[in-house]
């Protein structure tokens, strides 16, 4: 038990941040895997597919971002929206929040970040703002999958309305 115990000390012992470091890996491994499966049949996805594999990059990096969840939309008229999901580990921090905003801030022009603090995470959904279009802005904050899907079918109903009503000015991003 001593010559174990010595080698622990010279070698070091394997710790916390290793099997992150593994279940981070996998989740890469898993959206690159959810990428390829994907692409041919829905198209649409690319983007965010895209985006969710860089975010496990990021969360390789810094360990504190959880996961990352979002649909992406394409209006009648080309452009395109992201309903952007971010749980965070409770350990997180503003620095770490701001860090995902900077990394991210080239895709998403604009990030208006919402907090809702659980016992678990912190869950944030970039927000999308409807008045230029004409519509009341909006502002989706989650709890779970299912408010998730909820709020991007609602954001979807009203980008169906801007197009039917005519209106030009669309999601800005």
């Amino acid at each position: 038990m001593f010559i174990i115990l010595c080698l622990g000390i010279l070698f070091g012992f394997p710790h916390q941040k290793n099997d992150e470091n593994s279940k981070f890996q996998i989740l890469r491994k898993s959206l690159l895997e959810e990428r390829k499966a994907t692409q041919m049949e829905h198209p649409l996805t690319r983007f965010l597919l895209s985006l969710q594999e860089d975010s496990a990059r990021f969360i390789e990096d810094r360990g504190h971002i959880a996961l990352m969840d979002g649909i992406e939309v394409l209006l009648r008229d080309g452009r395109r929206f992201v309903l952007l999901g971010v749980k965070l580990h409770p350990k997180a921090n503003i620095e770490d929040v701001s860090g995902f905003k900077k990394q991210f801030q080239d895709k998403l022009v604009r990030i208006r970040v919402d907090r809702q603090v659980s016992q678990h995470a912190m869950m944030y959904l970039g927000s999308i703002d409807l008045a230029s279009a004409g519509l009341e802005a909006g502002i989706y904050m989650v709890n779970d999958e299912q408010e998730l899907t909820e709020a991007i079918m609602n954001a979807y109903r009203l980008s169906e309305q801007s197009a039917r009503s005519g209106l030009r000015g669309g999601w800005s991003w």
